[in-house]
């Protein structure tokens, strides 16, 4: 779980320096990226502690 949490933020974080390479290069951005792969890895892992009832 722990490796699903850190795999969401570094994406993130990946995808940050992609925009920053092609695109623009903004501290605020950069921030949002990692809280947005912050809140993804936790509902990643919500979603393999609670799975959904399959019925």
């Amino acid at each position: 779980m722990g490796l699903t949490l850190f795999i969401n933020v570094f994406i993130a974080i990946y995808l940050y320096y992609l925009f920053e390479k092609y695109l623009f290069r903004s501290f605020i951005f950069l921030i949002f990226m990692i809280l947005l792969g912050i809140v993804n890895g936790f509902y990643s892992v919500y979603k393999l502690i609670f799975p959904k009832n399959k019925k």
